[in-house]
């Protein structure tokens, strides 16, 4: 079988056999080239001695690179004017020994002209300009490590359950909302240069043992006070008012 000559420029007259249902030629040549270079969706490739401007087929996903084996089809149109495109990537040379980008691997597909799915060194990096979103019914992550970094996040739901070892939280304000809040601890402690609660019905407090101190004045002022003890009271003070 005859290796079909790349460099000869198309024959108009065969072309004339090969209309498609719309009328127009529709003569069609593959070959193999070398990526030369890349500016978006419009390459140069190189087959044999001879250079051709190629365009990425829809159905390219992997984007080509400088260096790349692609297949490529020439498809003669009507009027003279050929185009070549470029159908897939079939090989990608290794980087050289001792070279920056030796060891590494990288692979982008194209997913539109917004967004784009890599792999680098065992890396899944997903970017897209306006968005991602994962719509199913569950959804599991499994990780060791999880890091996210977001300007804002808002999360809706019905029931949250969170269960770990340890929750530490770092913020300049808190603030919760609610209709109850109820917290089960073995130990609490809290410490804060000012502290002021504000409760608009009644606080109860019920301990075994209650013991309040104040480095330098204790107030309580109501417009009744009650004191009550079962079996003692005791007051002490260098100096005691009543009345």
């Amino acid at each position: 079988m005859d290796t079909p000559d790349l460099t000869r420029q198309p024959d108009t007259t065969l072309s004339d056999h090969w209309a498609d249902a719309l009328g127009t030629q529709a003569l069609a040549v593959p070959f193999v080239a070398t990526v030369v270079t890349v500016l978006g969706d419009e390459c140069t490739v190189r087959s044999g001695t001879r250079m051709s401007g190629a365009r990425r087929a829809l159905g390219c996903l992997v984007l080509p690179e400088p260096g790349d084996e692609v297949a490529c089809w020439r498809v003669a149109r009507q009027g003279g004017n050929d185009a070549v495109y470029i159908l897939g990537v079939l090989a990608r040379p290794s980087p050289a020994p001792g070279a920056a980008t030796a060891g590494t691997s990288s692979v982008r597909l194209q997913l539109g002209p917004d967004a784009t799915l890599g792999v680098h060194d065992g890396q899944l990096a997903i970017e897209a300009a306006q968005g991602v979103r994962i719509n199913a019914a569950q959804c599991a992550l499994d990780c060791e490590r999880l890091e996210v970094r977001a300007g804002q996040v808002s999360v809706v739901y019905r029931a949250l359950q969170s269960v770990g070892e340890l929750c530490q939280a770092t913020l300049g304000q808190l603030r919760l909302v609610g209709q109850a809040l109820t917290t089960v601890f073995d130990h609490q402690s809290h410490h804060a240069q000012q502290y002021r609660r504000s409760v608009e019905g009644v606080d109860v407090l019920d301990a075994e043992v209650v013991d309040h101190r104040a480095r330098e004045l204790m107030r309580l002022q109501g417009r009744n006070l009650l004191s009550e003890g079962d079996r003692l009271v005791k007051v002490r003070g260098t100096q005691i008012h009543l009345g």
